[in-house]
């Protein structure tokens, strides 16, 4: 039995009911999003979630760097595992709710956009509504954030071993890296008209292939080759799998061209994200400026069928009340 105390309360209180929230808390936002109409706004609640979650994701992120540190007698290759783990965790929070956001709306409904004119809404609660540009900036935000704040640890944790700051640095920049594709890949397919369903489908396909088909290649060469090195390994590094190779050859002679290759793929896949999330961003603005002009013009229409309406019922004549006179002759 454990001593009633601040580790207790920490572990067996604190971390159970944080995990308990935020579980309840999301499955309770997704099920009103999904019983909301289409034509409201079905996402702010979505997004004040995800905002709020990464606070509680570093705080017990702390507790478990503070527990291994204190476990390991500060151990550098432990506290390394951590911090790599930890930027496993924001990379794969980060791709979740992604594909969680992938059924958001180009942009406000002109319901929405009724109502916001009516309520005076603030650019806050504008930012939080349905809008497909913004959200895969704020994922990109909230990505860079998290896997910086790892890095900054990193870079600044007395590490003992050699090799050790070097494996958490490398992880953690080569998982925000492979992420911008990600973020970026699902904003194209929705801003160019893909169905929920469709982007997501296409986006597993991807990172499937994109995973397994380097390492096919590898396992060909290899069984092909007489080389005694694991050099050939290297061309494995467009898969986001090869950090785990790249990693474990930090130690050895080799480690500058894994690093080379590694981050060389790495920064590609991230400039293709890029590329994707631009583009996605600028057709989603130019959709909502479609969107705005023609809500216009139907205005317009509106208010000149009214001012017509008007006028005709101005210029009759009105209702005298009795029947019409007529003269007898003679």
């Amino acid at each position: 039995r454990g001593e009633f105390g601040v580790n207790y309360v920490l572990h067996l209180i604190a971390i159970p009911i944080i995990a308990w929230v935020l579980s309840f808390s999301l499955l309770y936002t997704i099920a009103r999003s999904n019983v909301t109409d289409d034509t409201d706004d079905r996402m702010s609640g979505l997004k004040k979630w995800f905002l709020v979650a990464p606070l509680f994701n570093v705080a017990l992120g702390a507790i478990f760097l503070h527990d291994v540190t204190i476990l390991s007698s500060g151990a550098s290759s432990a506290v390394a595992g951590v911090l790599a783990s930890l930027a496993t965790f924001h990379a794969a929070y980060i791709f979740f709710s992604a594909v969680l956001f992938s059924g958001e709306q180009i942009g406000p409904s002109r319901r929405l956009v009724v109502r916001y004119a009516r309520d005076g809404a603030s650019a806050l609660k504008k930012w939080l509504g349905p809008n497909l540009a913004a959200t895969a900036m704020m994922h990109l935000v909230v990505l860079v954030l998290g896997e910086a704040a790892v890095f900054l640890v990193a870079a600044l944790y007395p590490f003992t071993g050699s090799e050790d700051r070097l494996i958490a640095l490398s992880w953690t920049g080569y998982l925000t890296l492979f992420s911008f594709f990600s973020i970026g890949f699902l904003a194209f397919l929705r801003a160019g008209g893909a169905t929920p369903l469709r982007s997501r489908v296409l986006l597993f396909t991807v990172l499937a292939l994109a995973s397994v088909v380097p390492w096919v290649l590898v396992a060909i060469v290899g069984a092909l080759g007489s080389s005694s090195t694991d050099s050939f390994m290297v061309l494995a590094a467009p898969s986001p799998f090869f950090v785990i190779a790249m990693t474990a050859e930090l130690g050895k002679t080799g480690k500058d061209l894994f690093l080379a290759a590694g981050f060389g793929c790495a920064f590609l896949w991230a400039a293709v994200g890029l590329a994707l999330l631009v583009t996605a961003i600028r057709r989603a603005n130019a959709l909502m400026r479609d969107r705005a002009a023609f809500f216009a013009h139907e205005d317009r229409l509106f208010a000149e069928e009214a001012r017509q309406r008007d006028e005709q019922a101005g210029g009759s004549a009105p209702f005298s009340g009795g029947p019409p006179q007529t003269t007898s002759p003679g």
